[in-house]
């Protein structure tokens, strides 16, 4: 079976010897000069050889060394992981819950977007021992990440998070009636998240 290349929002194939980006996760169709052989195919082959033990020759526990030293990522898919896990804290700590609406976002991240493919089936990977390591890791977080599991939707996961938010900042219940929302709090960065929703 042939590999469609993976395509992503990432700089052009070609790029100047002069504009490097300092480190190894490149585009599968990467190029550094013309007439070169692609980067990005090259590490792409380097990973799949390292992950089933196949690299050969005399030198592949140096060149395994050397692409260390370099700082490349064997596995691409963990490294995206703990991207988005990080970004998952953050929103976490922002909101109290991880039942974020689609169109949020954190740390230049589509959080919402991301945690709405992970509670799919098989949302967090195919091999079964991963998507477990990925399933507490989110947990960890929040053991509430995926309401579905506990019989609840995610609006409803996400107003309760709201609503319990609102009552520990001092509202009284019968203050809170419909119609009224939840305001993002303002992040590090000195403006508020984008979290797409409030309380109605």
């Amino acid at each position: 079976m042939r590999r469609t290349p993976r395509r992503s929002a990432r700089p052009p194939p070609h790029q100047p010897p002069g504009n490097r980006v300092h480190h190894l996760d490149v585009p599968y169709e990467h190029v550094e000069t013309e007439g070169a052989s692609p980067l990005g195919r090259w590490l792409s082959d380097q990973r799949r050889a390292y992950r089933a033990g196949t690299a050969a020759g005399e030198r592949a526990a140096e060149r395994t060394a050397e692409l260390e030293e370099l700082g490349i990522v064997w596995d691409t898919a963990d490294a995206a992981f703990e991207q988005n896990l990080a970004a998952a804290r953050a929103y976490y700590e922002l909101h109290g819950t991880l039942a974020a609406p689609r169109n949020a976002t954190i740390l230049d991240i589509a959080i919402g977007q991301y945690l709405t493919n992970i509670r799919r089936p098989g949302g967090l990977g195919k091999n079964p021992g991963r998507a477990l390591r990925r399933a507490a890791a989110l947990a960890a977080i929040a053991p509430d990440c995926n309401p579905r599991e506990l019989g609840w939707t995610v609006d409803r996961q996400r107003h309760y998070a709201y609503l319990a938010q609102l009552l520990a900042e001092g509202a009284r219940l019968t203050a809170v009636v419909p119609g009224v929302t939840r305001t993002a709090k303002t992040s590090d960065a000195g403006s508020p998240p984008n979290d797409g929703t409030g309380l109605s």
